[in-house]
């Protein structure tokens, strides 16, 4: 089990590591970032998934991102709390190849046994290969389909715990690998732009729901409206409510302009 004695997972970077190998001016624009997104000073998953992971990579896949959030969100609330959000993001950004595995390791065991089966591991490679059906490309450059993979990495029937997966998937004759490939992408993409107005310290979370929050320039001008608007925390939360349900509405293609006109006219009355 990686549950602590209080029935919760112990993070596998904690706050005061993750903003010291982040430096101040990265933690600043990651916590501006968290608070434009939360606007409560917790973040949902659905906001989670489809404006921070999606907005950097449109093709993230959604399933990873539902079982990221779920293995970030320690106390299983639901809600991403900053010191969660933190962590993270160093994780990602600055975490080790120990640290990255164990991060892989308990999103593919869902339900916390300490260890994975080659069932868990089939769901999580059906989510993460290429579309080719490519889970990895070897050092002789051969392609390894999932179920290649999953072969090299178990023996038979037998369960890993997360010493004998990292040392299995370090020990594995390939340059590239799609069960840590995305953490290396969205590392890649997590670039957050800084913003004065803002609060940037971990203090100021309670606060910020407190703070008018401005819309992103990009869903003015998908609204029709190039008039600098202001939101209240309620008003945000009906604009994202409302964008997340067109966009699933839509499976993310072009949205008719007039569906958007009705969808956000009575937050943006004329």
């Amino acid at each position: 089990m990686w549950a602590s004695i209080l029935g919760y997972a112990e993070p596998i970077v904690r706050q005061s590591t993750a903003e010291s190998r982040l430096g101040e001016a990265e933690t600043r624009r990651a916590t501006q970032a968290f608070h434009r997104a939360s606007g409560h000073g917790q973040m949902t998953k659905q906001v989670f998934v489809f404006s921070v992971l999606r907005e950097m990579l449109p093709n993230f896949p959604t399933l990873v991102g539902d079982r990221l959030f779920a293995t970030i969100n320690i106390d299983g609330t639901g809600f991403l709390k900053y010191k969660e959000f933190i962590g993270f993001v160093a994780l990602i950004k600055k975490g080790t190849s120990r640290e990255q595995l164990k991060l892989v390791f308990r999103m593919v065991d869902s339900t916390e046994t300490g260890y994975v089966s080659r069932k868990d591991m089939r769901i999580m490679l059906a989510w993460v290969k290429q579309a080719n059906d490519v889970a990895a490309i070897a050092s002789d450059e051969s392609t390894w389909t999932p179920a290649t993979l999953e072969s090299k990495l178990f023996v038979k029937n037998e369960k890993l715990k997360l010493d004998t997966f990292r040392s299995r998937m370090a020990g594995l004759p390939c340059k590239q690998n799609a069960l840590v490939m995305w953490i290396d992408a969205l590392a890649e993409a997590m670039a957050f732009e800084e913003h004065l107005s803002l609060p940037n310290t971990p203090a100021s979370i309670s606060g910020a729901s407190r703070i008018p929050l401005s819309t992103a320039p990009s869903a003015i001008e998908s609204a029709g409206l190039r008039r600098g608007i202001s939101l209240t925390p309620e008003q945000l939360k009906t604009f994202e409510q409302e964008f997340h349900q067109l966009r699933d509405k839509f499976n993310h293609e072009a949205i008719p302009k007039d569906v958007i006109r009705d969808a956000f006219s009575p937050i943006f009355p004329r």
